[in-house]
């Protein structure tokens, strides 16, 4: 008589459904990760998709108004800034956020 069961190597069985199992585990968390990328990309889409323009006409009166030792006091003349050290402490900063 012949036997209708297949001829299954349980170590293999097992190999494949451990498989399986890791990547599915694998498939949902780049899911996950993907559904919190694209609602960072919609918050952000509006403003990067924007064109803006900024006036400090305000500021520069502000800054003729102010007598010198203001000026040195509340030093905000943005020639002034330290661009290296902006970036790189701007970097430093958001390094350790997370998705």
């Amino acid at each position: 008589m012949f036997s209708c069961q297949p001829n299954i190597n349980p170590k293999i069985s097992e190999k494949y459904v451990k498989h399986y199992l890791k990547m599915s585990i694998l498939c949902c968390r780049a899911r996950e990760n993907y559904k919190k990328i694209n609602q960072i990309v919609d918050i952000l889409s509006y403003y990067a998709t924007k064109e803006w323009k900024f006036e400090n006409s305000n500021v520069k009166t502000l800054w003729k108004e102010m007598r010198k030792s203001d000026r040195e006091l509340f030093d905000f003349d943005i020639c002034a800034l330290n661009w290296d050290m902006y970036f790189y402490t701007c970097i430093r900063g958001t390094s350790g956020l997370k998705l």
